[in-house]
């Protein structure tokens, strides 16, 4: 459950259970981009998702369906780039 520390979800309602309570401020985050910051390890779980102005805990169930999935980003030289033009080129 660590391992998705670090991982994009999209901010969600959910209803109070044993574990996390829903607080009325966090309908300010419905559908905003949060980052997965820690993770309480007990029975259910509960992860805390920091948005650019505040965090809060989410259950471990229901946030695995809002994760974004993030492009890997690709750093290329200027000279690697120039070549995968030229060989683009080439192919036209």
């Amino acid at each position: 459950m660590e391992d998705l520390i670090g991982k994009k979800v999209i901010g969600f309602a959910f209803k109070d259970n044993p574990v996390v309570g829903w607080n009325d401020h966090m309908n300010e985050y419905v559908g905003e981009i949060g980052e997965i910051t820690e993770f309480c390890s007990d029975e259910t779980g509960a992860y805390y998702v920091q948005f650019s102005s505040n965090a809060y805990w989410y259950p471990a169930i229901g946030i695995k369906t809002q994760f974004i999935e993030e492009e890997p980003e690709i750093e290329l030289s200027l000279e690697e780039l120039i070549n995968n033009v030229k060989n683009l080129i080439s192919k036209i």
